[in-house]
């Protein structure tokens, strides 16, 4: 068994688990989701998780936020959103990140406020206004401030059973269970409360790197298309019905 350890969660068919395309023996790959057993996939360790508590996305929340407790035999982990394409061994990042931090994730590309994320969240209806507006109203009455700092979670590289590392995730979960599904709305605050930071790396996936490559969620994917559909179909029917109304006047 590896040190090492990248994984991810999917659920409801919400990304398609992209294949390992290398070989290396520093690092296992597992990828949690909805199976009848485990098995292998493309480079990946398919093991089945239920929980009849969560629905899709608190499964991928409790996977995300408990390395210690699904995977506490390794050492390190890498986690990745379902959306995340590896390109190659990420052992030596792993190695070379967490040699002096216990976490780190990529610093957030536009913002630096958790405040800002919940109200941004709250315009583009990611989670319900209220939840939202009661978490930050909690957060200011206790004292937590504004541009603190906010990274991105799609990616997070832990020492997983380091205890400092379990606070800070049994923290995060209370928080996410308490309040709105939003994890970089809580997590600032969660860090900002039990004093452990995460290392902010500049990261973004988004742009070419050598390590990982970013893709559209296929919901997102899906969603486009049949939009496109309904917009075709839309003008397909327009011009039957301009075809047909010339054709009759013609008559």
């Amino acid at each position: 068994m590896a040190r090492n350890v990248v994984y991810t969660a999917i659920f409801d068919n919400y990304d398609r688990l992209r294949p390992i395309k290398f070989h290396t023996a520093h690092c296992d790959f597992v990828c949690f989701t909805t199976c009848d057993k485990r098995k292998k996939y493309q480079g990946w360790t398919l093991i089945p998780f239920s929980d009849d508590r969560f629905d899709a996305v608190m499964r991928n929340r409790f996977l995300k936020i408990h390395p210690h407790v699904v995977l506490g035999q390794y050492e390190k982990s890498l986690y990745i959103d379902g959306n995340i394409e590896l390109l190659q061994d990420p052992s030596r990042l792993l190695d070379t990140i967490l040699l002096q931090e216990r976490i780190a994730a990529p610093q957030h590309r536009m913002k630096n406020c958790a405040y800002e994320e919940g109200e941004y969240c709250i315009k583009i209806n990611k989670a319900p206004q209220k939840d939202v507006l009661d978490q930050l109203a909690y957060y200011e009455a206790a004292g937590f401030p504004r541009n603190w700092g906010l990274t991105e979670n799609n990616l997070l590289m832990r020492r997983h059973n380091d205890p400092a590392v379990i606070k800070l995730m049994d923290c995060w979960w209370e928080q996410l269970q308490r309040w709105s599904k939003r994890d970089q709305i809580c997590f600032p605050f969660c860090q900002w409360q039990t004093g452990i930071t995460v290392k902010a790396i500049a990261l973004d996936i988004r742009l070419p790197n050598r390590y990982f490559r970013w893709w559209q969620h296929d919901t997102k994917a899906i969603g486009i298309i049949k939009r496109q559909y309904r917009i075709l179909k839309k003008r397909i029917t327009w011009r039957l019905y301009r075809f047909r109304e010339k054709n009759c006047s013609i008559l």
